[in-house]
């Protein structure tokens, strides 16, 4: 029995092709060896380039190195962590006109993570074919969540370093900070997707950042289920999951910025389906071990954000699987392939500012409705007392007005109702209304609302609270 494992190959002369990559090993070696790619380097672009390769490991033999020649072993960087920055795909040309950068989950890999049981990675094997102009990245970060080399990082420090690397490797590059980019992450990683954002506005270096699309699979908007990832006694990871616990603190200070430097931006969220067993540690072996007790583990409530440029989608999958897209019908990649498509083609003619204010608007791709999504929905916090929406499916905020002028005196919403009234209110929109019922106040001393509590009967700072949270989450 054996196991493909990748590695990950740096610092390779740009005279060298793929057909003589497996040059660099040791005879004995080559037949296990399959090059999967070959890229110009994201340091080094004219002069280096960096290849990824599958080994086929003995089960017994899965910690063994794949020998590199004696006479070239120093000159090259050999790996299998993929931290940092990874070409998957770049134009046979040598240039590119977008970038489209993966960041993996929580205790992820930035290859195997991505990966079909059948080897296939979508970013490396398929993408390509649909953006054949664009580069493709994987970016691998310290997430591991045993061993010896732990990282105490918290999110704004993960978010920071992918801001950092990121920055410079688009200015390795002739017209770097123009080109368009579209930015996928699978749980943590679309939390440090939106950090990284959030932190270079406050750096006012968004310009160099024109994100045209975020792909969020299974993002913990509002927090996940983190029972599992306390059994780990490390300190070290101690204040990373307590980033991650629903609502916390860092996680709702996110919400407002990322809104406002997101407007017009196109948004894909993917929500999970299926319970996952996550690792639990089992202190009567030492080591991490599948719990027998599955869970979901990123709520829908919490995988999306229920924007007006927001399209959202279900997978029929688990939390780890979620990431791992097949080519064919019942997979949700032939909707990321759409979006992908439809939005290079809108965008790489269209070069120059991330600011809001200065870009186009995108309208979100609609998907079918999705079972129970109206009762869903009444559970998002985007607003206090109510969320008005125009479009269940994908939750379509209004951005514009105060609710209690939108009430339906035909057809009134029932204060103290569990679940949403459709109201055809003769609105300036022209379209059917939904509205859902959540909480009043704001922050931390949001309340239930009491069954039979008209916006008649709020005081003047709790209407006036109501009527600003709207707009701000609508905005």
């Amino acid at each position: 029995m054996s196991k493909n494992l990748s590695w990950r190959i740096q610092g390779i002369d740009a005279s060298v092709t793929k057909e003589h990559v497996l040059d660099f090993f040791e005879e004995f070696e080559q037949h296990r060896i399959s090059v999967k790619t070959l890229c110009p380097s994201v340091d080094n672009p004219r002069q280096e380039l960096t290849a990824t390769i599958d080994y086929k490991h003995d089960l017994d033999s899965l910690d063994h190195i794949p020998r590199l020649r004696d006479d070239i072993r120093d000159e090259l960087e050999f790996d299998r962590h993929f931290r940092g920055f990874t070409p998957l795909h770049s134009p046979a040309a040598g240039t590119h006109d977008a970038d489209i950068i993966a960041v993996t989950r929580l205790g992820g890999h930035a290859i195997a993570s991505w990966s079909l049981p059948n080897g296939k990675m979508w970013l490396r094997d398929y993408v390509p074919s649909s953006a054949p102009t664009a580069r493709i990245l994987t970016y691998g970060y310290p997430n591991q969540l045993e061993g010896s080399n732990l990282s105490n990082s918290t999110l704004r420090d993960l978010a920071s370093e992918f801001l950092n690397n990121l920055v410079i490797i688009r200015n390795r590059t002739a017209q770097g900070v123009q080109r368009p980019m579209i930015l996928v992450g699978h749980c943590l990683g679309g939390l440090i997707i939106k950090m990284a954002l959030i932190q270079a506005r406050e750096l006012n270096i968004i310009s160099k950042l024109p994100v045209r699309l975020f792909i969020f699979l299974a993002t913990p908007h509002r927090g996940m289920n983190v029972d599992a990832l306390k059994t780990i006694k490390d300190d070290q990871l101690k204040k990373l999951v307590e980033e991650l616990e629903p609502n916390s603190a860092i996680l709702r200070s996110m919400h407002a910025p990322f809104s406002k430097l997101s407007d017009k931006i196109r948004i894909f969220s993917v929500f999970e389906t299926q319970r996952t067993a996550p690792l639990v540690f089992d202190e009567s072996r030492g080591r991490l071990v599948r719990s027998d007790k599955p869970v979901i583990l990123v709520e829908y409530e919490s995988a999306i954000q229920g924007r007006e440029n927001e399209t959202v989608m279900q997978a029929s999958t688990d939390h780890h699987d979620i990431a791992k897209l097949a080519p064919w019908q019942g997979s949700i990649y032939p909707m990321v392939r759409e979006m992908i498509e439809q939005t290079l083609a809108s965008s790489v003619q269209v070069k120059g500012t991330s600011d809001p204010n200065e870009r186009r608007q995108t309208e979100p791709l609609h998907t079918a409705a999705i079972p129970d999504q109206q009762s869903r929905l009444k559970a998002l916090d985007f607003a206090d007392g109510l969320v008005i929406t125009t479009n269940p499916t994908v939750g379509n905020v209004l951005r514009d007005g105060d609710r209690s002028s939108l009430t339906d005196a035909t057809n009134p919403v029932a204060e103290n109702s569990k679940s949403p009234r459709l109201s055809r209110h003769g609105n300036p929109f022209g379209r059917l209304l939904y509205v859902y019922e959540t909480t009043i106040g704001s922050g931390d001393a949001a309340q239930p609302r009491s069954p039979g509590k008209s916006s008649k009967d709020l005081s003047e700072a709790d209407r006036s609270r109501r009527k600003h949270r709207f707009q701000e989450w609508g905005r």
